[in-house]
């Protein structure tokens, strides 16, 4: 499909930018902050203005544009009526017909971030942070784009890093992305709020650490109606050869150093000195000087505020212009995922995901994190599955169940040391048309399924190395319409389950042996029409299930009989059945949006739930 005019694309996606309502630094052009600052050659000449640059014979390194002291005061805050975006296009790498579409904003001044402190039982604490001060400031927001002219995803330059969102977690005006931009700082951000951590330190039970607002509720700037393309490395599918703007070759920094040498110790002095004028900062100076009578913590505390007052470098010479942005989409199940912590080797705990990648190939793949927030690549487990998997930690490693992905309908197992590397499959001799449940209960690996024929049976079986298995029997007079799930709980194997009526009840078997199983009793309040989800956290049984409207419902039980009197909403969706496990000694669900987007939410109680979190494999 032929692209059509390269100036007439980058009006169509050029982004619209929200200002913070607190803003005072606004965009500005190139042109407004060359014609009023002077361009110094490393050890060599200084040009005043006003200069051009084709004045500039060699560019080197070190040199850098200087912002003389008799600039007006109002040049701090930027020329909004002169705000252009320089737009460099770019084909991506080893993807047929898709293009990056850089929008490169100026100001001339990065302002002030803000100090955040937040702790226990005290209002959170915030100043203004003058130690982010700099010349210049080049930020950056790319649409990647298909031939058919929509949008793939949408990156915002955000500090030293960016982040990636895809259409649907983006605003748009037409197929104008919206960007808010951080007061002071001008980092993007694909919405509206704060305090956005930048990064952060825990000193005293107090945190501690520079945060960005954008309320959008300032000054907007369309920048269709002003941009100017200054390179074009898509020349397969655009010939123009846009003019150079002058500054492409350019080298050096755009403004000078604002930088005092001061040690550690004296810049959280002086932070101090300030925090003792704002009254909301008063209930932390004594952790502050505690800070600053300390090389260390001072030394933590200042590697957490960016103290580079040099101004920016080049945007040709950033790796953002030179190398094509990867975009790894976020982790996307066909299937409810399943989730399991283990002991990786030295009391190392990570947590573990399982799942059905969300094409035609059914292929099983795992990832791992340590901190719930980076995690590995996903990794092919070389099997594949027509349902939902499911994963316990078994003998120091983990143990995976799911359905071959025939006619068969096979229950197979897996194994693995690490949970990246694992051995092939084991046939337990069941079969059934569902996800299983899986445990370990009495050093025994214990599989729950629905039986592959009309009966609908609950029917269980048991392993003492995930390899050879026994033979099944019922979990006593017990049918069931979907997949189970299992959990050992109080010296008892417990299975819930669907009851296989229209009522879909959600009942509980528990057994202390693995063959006498008790009565059937009911979850008060609780029915779905898909598989519960299972977990032991804080010496109870919680039980998590979705109802027919996709949202997700929590209870709890001190003994497996005696439940909360009415299951709780968490207020989250998902549109499969949820995983539920505890790690860190945190209660974690496993959810899919309505884009198949593997969404992990966590819990300190089972009662108050962070905000989701999708998975994205890593960026290299």
């Amino acid at each position: 499909m032929a692209w059509g005019s390269l100036a007439e694309i980058v009006a169509m996606f050029a982004p619209k930018a929200f200002l913070d309502s607190q803003e005072v630094n606004f965009p500005s052009s190139t042109n407004d902050f060359c014609a009023q600052v002077g361009y110094q050659v490393d050890g060599g000449s200084y040009y005043p203005p006003p200069w051009q640059w084709s004045d500039i014979k060699t560019f080197g390194p070190q040199d850098f544009l200087s912002v003389p002291p008799t600039v007006p005061p109002t040049f701090v805050g930027g020329n909004l009526s002169e705000a252009t975006a320089y737009v460099h296009v770019k084909a991506v790498q080893g993807q047929a017909n898709l293009v990056d579409i850089q929008y490169w904003l100026f100001y001339n001044f990065n302002g002030a971030e803000t100090l955040r402190v937040e702790a226990p039982l005290v209002t959170p604490g915030e100043m203004p942070l003058p130690q982010s001060y700099h010349w210049g400031d080049w930020e950056c927001v790319t649409v990647r784009v298909n031939s058919s002219l929509q949008v793939v995803a949408v990156c915002f330059s955000q500090h030293s890093t960016e982040q990636w969102c895809l259409p649907s977690e983006v605003t748009f005006t037409g197929s104008n992305p919206h960007t808010y931009v951080s007061r002071g700082s001008h980092a993007n951000r694909p919405a509206p709020g704060g305090p956005f951590w930048i990064k952060a330190i825990d000193v005293s039970f107090a945190t501690f650490g520079p945060v960005d607002y954008a309320d959008g509720a300032g000054q907007v700037v369309e920048y269709w109606n002003s941009f100017v393309i200054v390179a074009n490395d898509a020349t397969e599918y655009f010939p123009d050869q846009p003019a150079d703007p002058g500054w492409l070759k350019f080298q050096g920094r755009w403004g000078q150093s604002l930088s005092t040498p001061l040690t550690p110790k004296q810049i959280v002095e002086a932070i101090l000195l300030a925090a003792g004028k704002v009254p909301l900062m008063t209930p932390f100076t004594i952790v502050l000087g505690t800070i600053a009578g300390s090389t260390t913590l001072a030394l933590e505390f200042v590697g957490v505020i960016d103290l580079s007052n040099d101004g920016p470098t080049n945007p040709p010479t950033k790796g953002l212009w030179q190398n094509a942005l990867p975009l790894e989409p976020p982790l996307s199940s066909k299937f409810a995922p399943a989730l399991a912590s283990f002991e990786q080797s030295g009391d190392a705990i990570e947590l573990s995901l399982v799942f059905v990648v969300n094409d035609s190939s059914n292929e099983i793949c795992a990832a791992s994190t340590a901190d719930a927030v980076d995690w590995t690549t996903a990794t092919e487990v070389k099997q594949t599955s027509r349902a939902a998997p499911c994963l316990v930690p078994f003998n120091g490693g983990l143990c995976l169940a799911f359905i071959s992905n025939d006619g068969d309908h096979r229950i197979l197992t897996c194994l693995s040391t690490d949970g990246q590397n694992w051995a092939g499959n084991y046939h337990t001799g069941q079969t059934s048309p569902a996800r299983p449940g899986l445990a370990v209960f009495d050093s025994k690996l214990w599989v729950a399924f629905i039986s592959n024929d009309s009966s609908d049976r609950l029917l269980i079986c048991s392993s003492q190395d995930g390899k050879s298995w026994s033979g099944n029997a019922q979990v006593t007079g017990q049918t069931t319409s979907t997949g189970p799930a299992l959990a050992s709980f109080n010296g008892k194997l417990w299975v819930a389950f669907v009851a296989n009526n229209s009522s879909n009840q959600l009942l509980l078997c528990a057994t202390s042996d693995g063959k006498v199983w008790g009565a059937n009793s009911q979850v008060p309040s609780a029915a779905s029409p898909q598989q519960p989800a299972l977990a032991v956290f804080n010496d109870r049984l919680w039980l998590a299930f979705v109802d027919n409207d996709n949202d997700v419902w929590i209870t709890s039980s001190s003994d497996g009989l005696l439940w909360s009197i009415k299951p709780k909403p968490t207020g989250l969706p998902s549109f499969a059945a949820p995983a539920l496990t505890v790690f860190d000694e945190t209660l974690y669900l496993g959810c899919i949006d309505s884009s198949n987007r593997i969404t992990l939410y966590s819990s300190p109680d089972g009662a108050k739930w962070s905000k989701g979190s999708v998975i994205f494999p890593p960026t290299v």
